[in-house]
């Protein structure tokens, strides 16, 4: 016999039924599923467990766990419960059958139960490498009603390379019990040899024979099985799992030095959906310590989604996905919602910016109806126009009731929607809650409040600051900053009458996203001086807007020439502060990696005054030295007049959630009194760190993701 084959993935459908109706309940079939799970997991299988299913929910599984077959799988396909033949067919029991109905037997179990043959058959469609069905379905306790009744299973022929095994002979059944009080006797042998590295899975069928017939001794409980195998199968190999066949060195050798870490960014790296097999392998296929993944901005698209989708179903420590930007459409947001209706331990998944239609929509609306235990936030809002998620405008009504219906402990659902008017005002609440500014309505679903609110913020607009007692509390990426030079301007600003007040009024923008002075393309960090003029990094406009005060318009003060790395160019700023005592102003230019310094709003003569850089946030303080966050080595520097290197003022010890370290810090703040006070984004905290400080004090959130 040929040598074992490789395969592209190894899958498992794995069902295990305890409760049935009328006193026919079974001991053991759930524990059996649940350890037989975990085994496989152990040796690389992808895991799809049902336990206690009805017939729909059976069939739901299925059909999913099908669809998403390949030519190079290995699939097996594991039953316990009852099972009988009819008529020659075989039929598998689910939870629902009733086995006091008033009609003729023959006809409610082709209705009522799962023709074995169907699921074979619909498996063999997809013509994977090898196939292997384990049916530990014989239980005595079934009852048979009339007296042409044969026991057990009928025999079954295998298929094309595969093995088909019955948990005792054809005809006969075993009895529902235990030698270690927690497995049947079939799976207990089964348990025992299955993951033995290099052993033929025919090889390991004999040993569990010898197994069953050595404790029951000898007879109708000796297993079956059919086989048509030509070569030899391994379930497990000795090094347990072959390296990923796709290889990209530059990126496996970045994963090797982060691989330990806990929360990992891959952003704007170019990754493409096949370099996604291998952040799939090594990062989410059996890594304990990753809990947050950021993929903004790559190029996975479906592929790279079918990669980390089949990774995630079996993943029990990743809470934070951020797919975001990434060409993913319909398709790929169904490998997502394959990988929800079995993964646990996701909290939150953004996909903004995709290219998710309708159909992909309600891919995820599905799998939320089955993951009703961890997610808590699915972001699908967008960013631009010319990018964001496709949802059609004849969809939002139902989808917003879809949702409602389905929802048990999801806490944020946040799409954007075509504009239109919404039906009733007891749907859509008007709010401004939003992590970004978008040109078309955004609508927000809390469920502690059990109520959608509508968020319009294709305009910036100024209300209070949160009260400086408001500590402690639970904060979801803190990322935007406003800067106020004194008290005095802060109280010229201020725009809300009394605390009951849910608007602010519109100061710059608030026509529509568009590059005309009189619009923005989702502004980013403002800086607010003395004269009440905002100074706006326009981000997706790449130029730097003032807007004076009960100003109808902007005024161009840098960039504006299009995304590029001239001098007189930018590309995506993030930040602008103004240095009074040097009469100029200086601008966090991100994706050049510099910060650029304009003298008297003079374009014609910028100084590059720091290179090399990821910055996002900058502040200055009384001594006119800027302090610069880098996202990218999660930590925050000051800079000097002349210094080359500037020193290292908070962070600075590796990314991570401990008091001395960053976990892409974006904005920031000084006080008089050199305090440093940085919003920590994935760590969900704002951090103060004190001058000369070695650690930081958490002064908000600090709590994990959330909106308590």
């Amino acid at each position: 016999m040929a040598s074992s084959v490789g395969y592209k993935r190894k899958r498992g459908l794995v069902i295990g039924i305890n409760q049935y109706p009328a006193g026919r309940s079974l001991q053991y079939c759930i524990n059996d599923a649940i350890d037989l799970a975990n085994t496989l997991q152990n040796i690389g299988f992808q895991i799809t467990l049902g336990l206690d299913c009805n017939r729909n929910d059976f069939l739901d599984k299925a059909n999913i766990f099908i669809k998403t077959i390949e030519p190079d799988d290995l699939v097996l396909f594991y039953f316990a419960g009852h099972g009988k033949q009819n008529e020659d067919e075989n039929y598998l029991l689910l939870s629902d059958y009733n086995y006091d109905h008033r009609g003729h037997e023959s006809d409610y179990i082709v209705t009522n139960g799962i023709n074995v043959h169907y699921i074979m058959n619909e498996i063999k469609k997809k013509k994977c490498r090898t196939t292997i069905y384990l049916f530990d379905c014989c239980r005595s306790k079934i009852r048979t009603r009339g007296s042409d009744s044969k026991q057990g299973l009928s025999p079954v022929n295998a298929p094309d390379q595969t093995l088909v095994v019955f948990a005792c002979a054809p005809g006969k059944t075993l009895l529902d019990e235990t030698k270690n009080n927690k497995n049947g006797i079939f799976m207990q042998n089964v348990l025992k040899h299955i993951s033995a590295p290099n052993k033929d899975i025919e090889e390991v069928m004999r040993k569990v024979a010898d197994g069953v017939n050595q404790q029951r001794g000898g007879g109708s409980q000796w297993p079956y099985w059919s086989s048509s195998l030509m070569d030899k199968v391994y379930l497990a190999t000795s090094n347990n799992q072959e390296s990923p066949p796709y290889q990209n060195p530059e990126l496996e050798q970045m994963i090797s030095k982060i691989k330990n870490e806990s929360s990992i960014t891959f952003d704007d790296k170019k990754l493409t959906g096949d370099d996604m097999e291998i952040v799939a392998y090594y990062l989410l296929k059996d890594n304990t310590t990753l809990t947050k993944l950021n993929l903004y901005e790559n190029q996975i698209g479906d592929k790279g989604a079918q990669y980390l989708g089949e990774a995630l179903q079996n993943n029990k420590v990743l809470t934070i996905l951020n797919f975001s930007s990434n060409r993913i459409g319909d398709k790929g947001a169904q490998y997502l919602g394959e990988a929800l209706h079995n993964n646990k331990a996701l909290t939150e998944l953004e996909l903004c910016e995709n290219q998710i239609g309708d159909k992909g929509t309600q891919y995820l609306g599905e799998a939320l109806k089955k993951n009703t235990e961890s997610l808590f936030e699915l972001t699908l809002a967008s960013v631009c126009s010319a990018s964001y998620n496709k949802i059609s405008k004849d969809l939002p009504l139902m989808f917003i009731l879809y949702f409602i219906r389905i929802l048990i402990k999801l806490q944020a659902l946040i799409i954007n929607l075509p504009i239109i008017q919404p039906q009733s005002s007891a749907i859509f609440s008007p709010s401004v809650i939003g992590k970004r500014n978008y040109h078309q309505r955004r609508f927000i679903y809390e469920n502690s409040r059990r109520r959608w609110c509508e968020s319009k913020l294709s305009h910036l607009s100024i209300g209070s600051m949160a009260s400086p007692t408001d500590t402690k509390k639970q904060m979801n990426s803190p990322s935007k900053s406003t800067q106020f030079p004194d008290k005095t301007s802060q109280e010229q600003i201020q725009t809300k009458k009394n605390q009951s007040e849910q608007f602010g009024i519109t100061v710059a923008g608030g026509n529509g996203q568009g590059h005309e002075l009189n619009q923005f393309n989702n502004p980013w960090g403002i800086f607010i001086d003395n004269d009440n003029s905002i100074y706006i990094a326009d981000y997706w406009n790449h130029r730097i807007v003032k807007w004076k005060l009960n100003s109808n318009t902007g005024e161009n003060i840098a960039g504006g020439s299009g995304c590029g790395n001239e001098i007189n160019q930018l590309n995506y700023p993030t930040n602008i502060i103004l240095n009074k005592e040097k009469n100029s102003y200086i601008i966090c230019d991100t994706y050049n990696k510099r910060v650029i310094q304009y003298f008297d709003q003079d374009q014609t003569n910028p100084q590059i005054i720091i290179s090399n850089i990821n910055c996002n946030g900058l502040t200055i303080d009384k001594n006119g030295f800027i302090y610069v966050s880098d996202c990218e080595n999660h930590e925050v520097r000051r800079w000097k007049e002349g210094d080359k290197q500037g020193e290292l003022v908070a962070g600075g010890n590796g990314q991570g959630n401990h008091l001395n370290q960053l976990n892409y810090p974006i904005f920031i703040f000084i006080d008089d009194d050199y305090s440093l006070y940085i919003s920590d984004r994935e760590n969900h905290r704002v951090m103060k760190w004190k001058k000369d400080a070695k650690e930081g004090i958490i002064v908000a959130g600090g709590n994990g993701p959330g909106n308590s």
